[in-house]
């Protein structure tokens, strides 16, 4: 059904004027005089009284025919635009254009310190805590625009760098690098101190948070002071470490310089990001269109609400979900067992099996080609059998000592939540690809699609354990009782940050590694990937899995920030809208999904008033990108094969050695 708000954006008509119609007399069919009849939104105006307004301009046109009017009106000049720019060929112009300024240096810098440029605009343009009146360049909406350009035009200097040094001597490098670390961290560290702007608590002492805070940026500048003068010894590094160096540190400080709304919009951009990395490794490594992704963010978002939340019964006044807290202790222990006992198993079994074998620790690479030091598979079954029978024995010999609530009894529920979060999600992907595995296309849409629906409605049925339609409230941040002040949502915002930064660094390395290579030869064509010796059921179960995984860690987040959770919150429209950004930004790019997702969801926050023509702009950006970029706001760039091979074959191939009796003629 369509909500009065919704027919009044499309129609003009006031929401008040859309009452139902009284009665109609029966015998008459007329309606009782005196009685006010509603204003019919299926209509043609043309006045400025009911006229459309977008963006505060009104457009005259009223009426939901009007609307319509102009839907038509735009889709011809979007259709004669593009016949105009196929006609006199404008591409042309634009490469032209972009090969120039390629080309150009002070064009090719102006981009690289954009970053710095928006990072200062956006300092600058702060809206002052007094009580005059704001201009137009110190509202919210512009000033998260400037954040959004941040982050876009910092993805930009790091593809636009080049291997260059420009000629200058490594002192010289070094020096510029640490004058700007100093500096952007100095700038950091005053408007922590200055405007007690805390981004991380333990505790509700202020003090502490600021002491901290400060630690944390001294830290951040010292690694990166350390890092960029080690990268700088080779040659060719010293653009793209400036570029890198600067859009991160543009990037960490921006969030100080927005409020909390303003950085709420940040940590949903950062959420779809993280989807939209995981999704993009089903989509755009893999080939797998899967439409029910959202099914994964939901089980990670309950996975940590049912470890966390404090949501009381209104009539017993008891938990909902008692228990939890023990829990949480009990899945620390094995966690923290679990591991320690497998690293010590694993390693002691390694060592007696290569000293039985006769194997040295420590071999040259001549000797690991003539013989393979892999265990075989009776052996690691061993090694594994024995790690769990023995994680278990220490396991129940702590519980029943009672040692596990002394240990662990300061464990916190969100990091156990992010990694019950993970493994449920990524079990459930591979639950989803076992059936699907014979399915290409269409067919595979169509289930993933079911899955992600079958999922919503069990949490909305399963009442007496997910609290059904009426959700889980209650759900604590991951911050300390009693924290106040700004820290209360920086945390978050950061928390995302490190999510979203590692799951782009997983997501780079896997499509760098074996696996991701075989992805692609999967998405290129799956019969010859097979003939060639790819396993097609591993393949694709680790795609499902681990784009799962990336997917529950963005639930977790998504509970932790919004603290109350409903399972209409997870419909069909996030898998769509994880969807979009990703085709959108460019498939199989981790750049572009970064710039999808702050096109599609950050840009309509900013907007507000184009909130109800969500659907329509995504099928206008759809159908834009498929004329002017088929491949992406910022696609992944091809691989050079041809010219890589050719580099090989001329490093390798012997010089020609010169005859006898012939005579260097160039002396």
């Amino acid at each position: 059904a369509v909500s009065a708000d919704t027919m009044t954006v499309l129609s003009g008509v006031p929401a008040e004027e859309l009452h139902a119609n009284p009665e109609r007399n029966p015998l008459t069919e007329e309606y009782p005089e005196g009685e006010e009849l509603r204003t019919n939104p299926m209509r043609l105006t043309f006045d400025s009284d009911h006229g459309l307004e977008l963006l505060g301009i009104n457009l005259v046109i009223g009426g939901f025919y009007g609307f319509m009017l102009l839907v038509v009106i735009a889709s011809v000049l979007g259709a004669a635009s593009t016949w105009a720019a196929l006609q006199f060929d404008l591409a042309h112009y634009r490469r032209v254009f972009a090969a120039r300024t390629t080309n150009n240096p002070i064009s090719h810098w102006f981009v690289l310190l954009l970053p710095l440029l928006f990072f200062v605009l956006l300092w600058l343009t702060e809206t002052q805590q007094s009580g005059r009146a704001q201009h137009w360049w110190q509202q919210q909406e512009v000033q998260l625009l400037i954040g959004f350009g941040i982050i876009l035009w910092g993805l930009v200097a790091i593809r636009a760098a080049q291997p260059n040094d420009w000629g200058l001597q490594y002192p010289v490098k070094v020096g510029i690098l640490l004058v700007l670390i100093a500096a952007l961290v100095a700038l950091g560290i005053w408007r922590v101190v200055e405007n007690k702007t805390y981004f991380v608590a333990l505790s509700s002492d202020a003090e502490q948070s600021r002491n901290l805070s400060v630690g944390i940026l001294v830290a951040l500048g010292v690694l990166l002071a350390a890092q960029s003068e080690s990268a700088v010894r080779r040659a060719g590094r010293f653009e793209p470490q400036f570029a890198a160096t600067l859009s991160l540190l543009a990037l960490l400080l921006m969030p100080l310089y927005l409020d909390q709304g303003q950085n709420q919009v940040i940590v949903k951009v950062g959420i779809y990001i993280l989807l939209g990395l995981g999704l993009n490794i089903v989509v755009g490594y893999a080939g797998l269109l899967d439409l029910g992704y959202v099914a994964f963010f939901a089980l990670g978002a309950y996975a940590y609400a049912f470890l966390s939340s404090r949501q009381l019964n209104t009539d017993t006044q008891i938990p909902i979900f008692e228990g939890n807290v023990e829990m949480v202790v009990q899945l620390a222990g094995w966690v923290v067992i679990t591991v320690i006992v497998t690293l010590v198993v694993v390693s002691v079994g390694l060592r007696l099996w290569r000293q039985r074998s006769n194997i040295p620790l420590a071999r040259n690479s001549r000797d690991v080609i003539a013989f393979p030091t892999l265990p075989t598979r009776n052996v690691t079954a061993l090694i594994t059998i024995s790690a769990v029978v023995l994680s278990a024995l220490v396991a129940a010999v702590l519980d029943n000592a009672g040692l596990y609530q002394e240990i662990f009894e300061s464990a916190s529920p969100f990091l156990i939540g992010i990694m019950v979060g993970v493994v449920v999600a990524g079990l459930s992907g591979i639950a989803l690809g076992i059936p699907v595995l014979r399915l290409r296309g269409d067919y595979l849409a169509i289930v993933t699609l079911g899955f992600g629906e079958i999922i919503r409605l069990m949490f909305t049925n399963l009442r007496d354990f997910t609290g059904g339609p009426r959700g889980i409230l209650q759900i604590p941040r991951p911050l300390p009782d009693g924290a106040s002040g700004a820290v209360t949502y920086l945390w978050m915002v950061y928390l995302v940050f490190i999510g979203a930064g590692l799951v782009a660094f997983c997501s780079l390395r896997l499509n760098k590694s074996r696996m991701g290579r075989a992805w692609s030869a999967m998405r290129s064509e799956e019969t010859i990937a097979q003939s060639m010796g790819i396993n097609l059921i591993q393949t694709k179960l680790s795609a499902f899995a681990i784009g799962a995984a990336f997917a529950g860690v963005g639930g977790v987040l998504f509970a932790a920030n919004q603290q109350n959770i409903y399972p209409s919150d997870f419909n069909l429209s996030v898998s769509i809208d994880v969807l979009s950004l990703v085709i959108i930004g460019g498939m199989g790019s981790i750049p572009g999904v970064i710039m999808g997702a702050v096109a599609l969801i950050g840009v309509p926050e900013m907007l507000r008033e184009l909130e109800t023509y969500r659907i329509l702009v995504f099928g206008a950006l759809l159908v834009t990108m498929v004329i002017i970029r088929p491949s992406g706001l910022l696609p992944e760039p091809p691989i050079q094969l041809q010219a890589r091979a050719r580099a090989l074959v001329h490093k390798h191939s012997p010089q020609p050695r010169q005859q006898e009796g012939q005579y260097d003629t160039a002396k």
